[in-house]
């Protein structure tokens, strides 16, 4: 990582030393490979369920060797403080309703540096009974960027007290040509992957 990358993560790293770490103790994650060990290195597209506010923490607890970036709601800017924080530890801001080039460009930007992006593609907090209907754009993102995707289900927690697990299937390729049909399609393989991921880590 170079020096001016460094630097501008370093709030992000302050956040993480003092409030990630500690949540690994507290949380104690475990993760499960629906399909044998997943590599987690270098630049991809995790594809995560979205069940509460804490899961971007629960999954940086799960990896913790990894600076994940997350595509995070253009209602979380909103506020002054809000846009601070969430500028300064690297999310990408999305318009739900509107999906921006900047969107995009600020996906595109950090996979080529290297980074882990995360996107939650129900389109919000969702039931957590079952995995809500997945959006192309994470389909489409991949594609684009031609990035691997590693699905992610995070296990809904009933109690404070109960561990945090995950569950993380095998790298998908987005490869094909650049169509609808074929961002639908692999829209339907994370959705179903991910489906599958939930039953697994329910059994676990």
């Amino acid at each position: 990582m170079k020096d001016r990358e460094v630097r501008s993560f370093f709030f992000y790293y302050f956040v993480k030393v003092t409030g990630i770490y500690p949540g690994i103790l507290f949380f104690r994650p475990k993760k499960l490979y629906m399909e044998g060990k997943t590599s987690l290195k270098g630049p991809c597209l995790v594809v995560a369920n979205h069940n509460s506010m804490s899961d971007p923490i629960f999954i940086m607890c799960s990896i913790p060797s990894r600076c994940p970036v997350f595509v995070a709601s253009t209602d979380l800017f909103r506020t002054r403080l809000g846009r601070w924080f969430f500028t300064h530890v690297h999310c990408i801001e999305v318009n739900k309703e509107n999906f921006s080039m900047s969107t995009f460009h600020g996906v595109k930007n950090n996979l080529e540096q290297g980074h882990m992006v995360v996107i939650f593609p129900e389109g919000g907090l969702k039931d957590q009974q079952q995995v809500n209907p997945f959006k192309d754009g994470a389909a489409m993102m991949a594609m684009r960027c031609k990035a691997p995707i590693i699905p992610m289900y995070v296990k809904p927690r009933k109690h404070w007290y109960e561990r945090v697990t995950v569950a993380i299937g095998r790298r998908i390729e987005a490869q094909g040509q650049l169509d609808m049909q074929t961002i639908k399609s692999i829209s339907k393989e994370l959705y179903d992957t991910e489906v599958r991921l939930k039953e697994f880590c329910e059994k676990h």
